[in-house]
């Protein structure tokens, strides 16, 4: 109760001191340069009143710690939405691909890289097929430019 005594009291006193400066500046050129200075003055002393008065003491860091875990995780999180979205548009382009000339039952895996600074690297397709076909790979590299492996498959599923 005390602090916001003395608060209020130096807010009167700085009032009126700076009033009467305020009445004493002769109108011209300079005077509205000299309101503004006048007003950030006790701006400046207000605020360095309270402050000590009410003893603000923040801890930033705990705060700064919770931005930079949840901006690495915001990170992560989406390099993994731009990997999954990467990996299930290949998929597709390899589906129509294999579709439109007639490839049956088939299951494929992307294997992706992104641990360069440079952005996603394709390392290659792996298409599972019932019966291993080796012109698959070169229809997906020639039309796609991506290194694929067929493998063997029992009961593999299209997509």
């Amino acid at each position: 109760m005390e602090s916001i005594k003395s608060i209020g009291l130096i807010f009167c006193i700085c009032s009126v001191v700076f009033g009467v400066i305020l009445l004493l500046i002769p109108s011209g050129k300079y005077e509205k340069s000299l309101k503004t200075v006048v007003g950030l003055l006790m701006l400046v002393i207000i605020f360095s009143v309270v402050g000590k008065n009410l003893d603000f003491d923040f801890d930033f860091s705990i705060d700064q710690e919770i931005k930079a875990d949840s901006a690495n995780s915001l990170t992560q999180a989406s390099e993994r939405q731009i990997l999954t979205l990467a990996e299930n548009r290949i998929r597709q382009q390899i589906s129509q691909l294999l579709d439109s000339k007639g490839v049956k039952d088939y299951k494929i895996e992307i294997i992706m890289d992104n641990s360069g600074t440079n952005g996603i690297s394709i390392s290659k397709a792996e298409i599972y097929l019932k019966d291993v076909n080796a012109d698959v790979v070169e229809l997906v590299y020639r039309n796609l430019g991506i290194r694929c492996e067929v493998l063997r498959s029992e009961g593999a599923k299209a997509g």
